[in-house]
């Protein structure tokens, strides 16, 4: 049997994506209304809001949890944790509908 531990709120639009820390105590989520959200899944709390440009379905940590990848429109976008350095931007054809790491420097 399962068991709720936490009730986590701060989204006001359903949640497009979700993505827990390899530590397993942060997550990240993203909502239709283009909010980014930073939870400690200890305490349930958010920590962090950012506003994002575009909507996204995408979001996953990097390997090491040192930054994250959103996606958005035609491009992928690693964000360096810490800092103020711009987002790296990977453009494609398409919309990305997923994306995955296969090594902690190859996306």
């Amino acid at each position: 049997d399962w068991e709720c531990l936490l009730r986590m709120k701060g989204h006001s639009a359903p949640i497009e994506a979700l993505a827990v820390h390899p530590s397993g105590r942060l997550a990240l989520s993203v909502c239709a209304g283009r909010k980014l959200r930073l939870w400690n899944l200890q305490t349930g709390k958010c920590n962090y809001t950012s506003a994002l440009p575009q909507p996204t379905r995408v979001l996953l940590w990097t390997p090491r949890g040192d930054g994250y990848v959103t996606a958005a429109g035609s491009a992928l976008r690693l964000h360096a944790l810490g800092g103020d350095a711009a987002p790296v931007e990977m453009l494609h054809e398409r919309p990305p509908a997923a994306a995955a790491f296969a090594s902690e420097d190859v996306l």
